[in-house]
Order: structure tokens, then C-alpha cells, then sequence
């Protein structure tokens, strides 16, 4: 009985603490980190009436895509919900899906390694995106409904780690990131790599395309449920330092071979090496285009959908 009564009273503690820490430490987390830059994106997207272009992406979209630029182009308003490649693919395709309405356009630019991820994967950043905006909580079977559950509880524990690296930093007076949440303009663009000097230097990498028939479908899914939605979505290749892949020729055939296997040509925007950009335009990684380059880019882009969608 003692170790019962033992068992409840940690148990209870620990759901205490859980609770504290979900009241007390969360939102000064998500206002702290990259990820609650999603709050300043979906008020950008709310607040268009109207038809709208809807950008979704890792941080390849968030740095690269410039969405100024893109709506003086197309004459439609345009908003950037990209924020990082590590959350998952399902949660960009639920914050499309909620932000979006009928007329509307989403461009998705993939990082390559989405295309391998496991779709339904229940991780850290699942959690810390949906602890931003609970509307990004996706439907789960059984298993992940109880592994986000325990995912859930031990961030709340792990959180406490995080903030206290945060106050640490302020005690010192030191800013040692840009990717913070504070850190994008009023179109949902990322902005704090303007005026960086660029760190990044290309690396070569022996590397083949590998993707996962499970996350091919369900982009070809998303792509058609959206479609009944009478939103168009069109799928297309990030930016990118191709060259740093050993036979890059080949390794952008491979990819686009596999996504046209998939999906649609009439919703896919140019091919791999229309978006491969060299060495010096690149900030601190392969995917981070420096600010200067982003009109360029978007250009481009914008350039080869319009004669997509035409």
C-alpha cells in the first residue's frame, strides 16, 4: 500500500509540474524560438481577404522566398507560412489547409530530405508546433495519438532545460542566433539574414535521392484533396547548392523522375536545376539563399509558374 500510495503521489507531482510548466514556461518559450514566428505568419494569412498565394516550406521557403516580390508580380496577395524542414510536412500541409480558402494558390518548395522523412512521424518539433498553434494538431491512429500524448508530457520537462539557456543568454547580454521568433517581416519572410556576412562554404557530399512511397502519396493526396477545395497546389524544387552533391546531374534526375512518378506535371514548377544557385549566394547553409538573393530567386520562380499555370 505504501508504495502505491508512493507511486500516485510522484505521479501527481509530476502532473503538477506539468501543468506549471505549460502555463508558466510555454509561452515565453514559443515567443523566444524560431517556430513561434508561425504566430506572425498565420495573422499575415488571416488577415488577407480575398484570394491569396500561400507559401509552405522549410527554411529554405522562409529565407529564400520573397513574397513582396512574388505579389507585385502576380497581382495577388502572398504570404510565406514556411518555417523551418524540421516540422514535419504534414503540419505545412494542415496550416495550408487552414489558411487557405477557394481561389487560392500554395507553392511548396521541399526541402529533398522531406521526400524520405516518415510522414507521420510524431517528434519534438510536432509538438513544439502544435504547442505555437494548436490548430496545427494533426489526426493520429491510436499508436501516435498515445505517443504524441507521452511526447507531449516530456517536452513540457525538456522546455525547462531550454529556457533557462535563454535567460542564461540574456544574463550574458549575448544574441548567438538569428533564428528566433521575432524575426520575419510583414509578408511572413524571414529578414535577420539582411546585411549578414555569409558563412557558408560548399562541402561536396556522396549522396543518392531516397524517398518513401508513403510521403508520395500523401503529397499526391494533399494536392487533390486541395484541389476539391478549389485550391490550387503546386509542387516545386527549393533553392539550393546542388552543385555540393557528387554527380549532381544525376541526383536531380533522380528526384525529378521519382516526383513526376507522383505528381502531376501540370502541378510541379520547373525541374531541380532551375533553382541551383552557387556557392557564394548561400548564407550559413545549402539551403539558406542570402537576403540579396532573394528577389532573383523569386524571379525565377515566379517566372516558370506562370508559364505553368497558364
Amino acid at each position: 500500500m505504501k508504495i502505491f500510495k508512493r507511486v500516485v503521489a510522484v505521479v501527481i507531482s509530476l502532473l503538477i509540474i506539468f501543468c506549471l510548466n505549460n502555463i508558466l514556461l510555454l509561452k515565453s518559450y514559443n515567443s523566444s524560438v524560431l517556430y513561434g514566428s508561425f504566430v506572425q505568419k498565420r495573422a499575415c494569412a488571416d488577415s488577407i481577404d480575398g484570394e491569396k498565394i500561400i507559401a509552405i516550406g522549410g527554411s529554405a521557403t522562409n529565407l529564400g522566398f520573397d513574397s513582396k516580390t512574388f505579389e507585385e508580380l502576380s497581382g495577388k496577395p502572398c504570404v510565406n507560412l514556411a518555417v523551418s524542414a524540421g516540422i514535419p510536412l504534414r503540419v505545412y500541409m494542415k496550416a495550408a489547409d487552414i489558411c487557405s480558402q477557394k481561389g487560392d494558390i500554395v507553392i511548396m518548395p521541399l526541402e529533398y530530405d522531406y521526400y524520405d522523412k516518415d510522414f507521420y512521424n510524431v517528434d519534438e518539433a510536432y509538438v513544439d508546433m502544435v504547442n505555437v498553434d494548436k490548430d496545427l494538431k494533426c489526426k493520429d491512429d491510436l499508436y501516435h495519438s498515445i505517443e504524441y500524448i507521452c511526447s507531449t508530457f516530456l517536452r513540457s520537462f525538456t522546455i525547462i532545460n531550454d529556457c533557462m539557456l535563454f535567460k542564461v543568454r540574456d544574463k550574458l547580454n549575448t544574441q548567438n542566433t538569428i533564428y528566433i521568433a521575432d524575426s520575419v517581416d510583414e509578408y511572413g519572410d524571414f529578414y535577420l539574414h539582411k546585411d549578414r556576412t555569409p558563412v557558408y562554404t560548399r562541402v561536396i557530399i556522396d549522396t543518392e535521392f531516397i524517398y518513401n512511397d508513403v510521403t508520395m502519396n500523401e503529397i499526391a493526396s494533399f494536392i487533390d484533396r486541395m484541389e476539391q477545395k478549389g485550391v490550387t497546389v503546386y509542387l516545386t524544387y527549393p533553392v539550393t547548392d546542388i552543385y555540393r552533391i557528387k554527380n549532381y546531374e544525376n541526383y536531380a534526375d533522380d528526384v525529378q523522375r521519382a516526383v513526376e512518378s507522383y505528381i502531376p506535371k501540370a502541378n510541379i514548377i520547373g525541374t531541380p536545376m532551375d533553382f541551383a544557385y552557387e556557392e557564394e549566394c548561400f548564407f550559413d547553409t545549402a539551403y539558406h539563399l542570402q537576403y540579396e538573393y532573394r528577389k532573383e530567386y523569386t524571379e525565377k520562380l515566379f517566372s516558370i509558374y506562370q508559364n505553368t499555370a497558364e
